[in-house]
């Protein structure tokens, strides 16, 4: 591991940025923004056109800092390992406490807005098969310098392996194809049910697949609700997806019944009609 008075944080965080406006590193618009914005005041810096100076020392120190801290759960507590920034945090910490005034000296950030998923290091079993430009390994095998494949097809390249945990939730996850996978219950899936798209926890998943499977077996609503572990009726309406499956035999059942009424001939109806009296 790197010592961390040698790392060279200003320089990380900056490749990061590079990274991320280059699109290199996938990310959302607003970290894209959030990266453009500091290369961009960087360049106000240099041209003598901005009221902020960046400091590095000012910006490397907190991240010294907490790299002195030791890990306090899981299996890097118990090695007595220390905190590891990666480059994105890096990123993050340097431009809110590198960027002080020029004439008072003092911060310019006060206050930082941050948003990211639960758990961010989303988790699959150590056994998970992963396609390398090498062959096949597993999850567990990978190394920082591995070159894998993103969500678009394109080789990435992995630069950081995050802590293995053995004190989450998993669920194995069967796919139409019979194939299965072990995931953290906060791991992210893609999901769709015909044209509409949506982002799932593993736990989600399961949830939703729970209830319709006791729906199914004709389990009473306040039996599965117990069983599933939801306290509401919205909440339990909110797990009861309607799989694609279940729409495409509902047409087909409905297709059905259509057809038979257009076999059984309709019988004659002969309705009394009586003269209104005067």
């Amino acid at each position: 591991m790197t010592r961390a008075k040698e790392k060279d944080y200003v320089a990380i965080a900056g490749q990061y940025a590079a990274d991320v406006v280059s699109r290199k590193i996938p990310a959302c618009q607003w970290a894209v923004k959030a990266c453009r914005r500091q290369l961009d005041d960087l360049g106000k810096e240099k041209r003598g056109e901005f009221p902020y100076r960046f400091d590095h020392e000012k910006a490397s120190r907190i991240c010294r800092f907490i790299e002195m801290l030791p890990h306090i759960k899981g299996e890097w507590a118990k090695s007595g390992s220390r905190i590891e920034l990666q480059p994105w945090q890096v990123f993050i910490l340097t431009a809110v406490f590198g960027w002080v005034s020029k004439q008072t000296g003092l911060r310019r950030f006060r206050i930082a807005y941050l948003e990211m998923p639960r758990k961010n290091g989303k988790g699959l079993g150590l056994d998970t098969p992963i396609p390398t430009s090498t062959g096949w390994t597993t999850m567990g095998d990978l190394s920082v310098g591995d070159t894998v494949f993103g969500t678009d097809g394109q080789p990435r390249e992995v630069t950081a392996v995050s802590e293995t945990c053995i004190d989450h939730d998993c669920y194995r996850i069967r796919f139409s194809n019979s194939e299965s996978v072990t995931a953290d219950a906060g791991h992210l899936w893609k999901t769709a049910s015909g044209p509409s798209t949506e982002i799932r926890t593993s736990t989600e998943i399961v949830r939703s697949s729970a209830v319709r499977n006791l729906e199914r077996a004709g389990v009473p609503r306040s039996v599965a609700m117990i069983l599933v572990g939801h306290k509401t009726e919205s909440i339990y309406r909110r797990y009861a997806i309607v799989a694609r499956q279940d729409l495409v035999d509902g047409l087909k059942r409905l297709a059905e019944y259509r057809a038979g009424l257009d076999k059984t001939p309709a019988e004659p109806k002969v309705v009394e009609i009586r003269e209104a009296a005067s």
